[in-house]
């Protein structure tokens, strides 16, 4: 036979006030610090999907998951510390869930640069039945010292009766050491379901990630 505790009150050993209080309606107060040892699920509107605390080290590139559940309204991926050996543009690829990488894409990218006399340029390109979606406009940092941080954000990846939509920025060194900050964005020109990512650089195959998280957030 299972047990019922009926508390409202609980304090730890030694303590001046309660750890948890309970009221009436069932609302719980825990005023201290909670440190949580599992995975903890329907806590919030925002969800850890995936990550990794090393991202790609010199790799020709690095390929991302993402959930297929109809639980988020969208998934936003945030990484960090991303350059390339080599002066190149980073390229992004959805790919078809249990198929091949969507090869057509509409998309554009804007960026602004400051230079080291301050002045301020502009850039950008994009258009219809593109290759694939471009991440920046000037090129991202090629050494270890001029790192990238990008945030994306995937709409409708879980659904099979609408283009996937991908909208993003880009902050941090350009390959001579300049600051540059942009936007960029782009649909499947296909519509399917997408389960992961992969991030190119346009030449070589040296591409570094610090680190990389995909969060869901919840429609409710």
């Amino acid at each position: 036979m299972a047990s019922i505790l009926k508390v409202d009150k609980i304090r730890g050993t030694g303590l001046d006030s309660d750890t948890i209080s309970l009221d009436g309606s069932g609302n719980i107060t825990i005023p201290k610090n909670v440190t949580f040892t599992g995975t903890t699920t329907g806590a919030g509107a925002m969800e850890i999907i995936t990550g990794l605390t090393t991202g790609g080290q010199g790799v020709a590139s690095q390929e991302i998951s993402l959930s297929t559940s109809s639980d988020y309204m969208y998934q936003k991926i945030v990484i960090r510390g991303l350059y390339s050996t080599t002066v190149a543009d980073l390229q992004l690829y959805l790919n078809t869930q249990g198929g091949s990488y969507v090869s057509s894409y509409d998309a554009r990218v804007n960026e602004g640069i400051s230079n080291s006399v301050g002045a301020n340029t502009t850039g950008g390109t994009g258009g219809a039945s593109q290759g694939h979606i471009r991440m920046n406009w000037y090129s991202i940092g090629n050494a270890a010292n001029e790192p990238n941080l990008f945030t994306i954000d995937i709409h409708h990846s879980d659904t099979a009766s609408i283009e996937t939509i991908v909208t993003g920025t880009r902050s941090g060194s350009q390959s001579d050491g300049n600051y540059a900050v942009g936007f960029f964005g782009g649909r499947s020109r296909s519509e399917e379901i997408n389960d992961k990512i992969k991030l190119v650089p346009s030449s070589g195959s040296g591409l570094y990630i610090q680190d990389f998280i995909v969060y869901g957030i919840k429609r409710t």
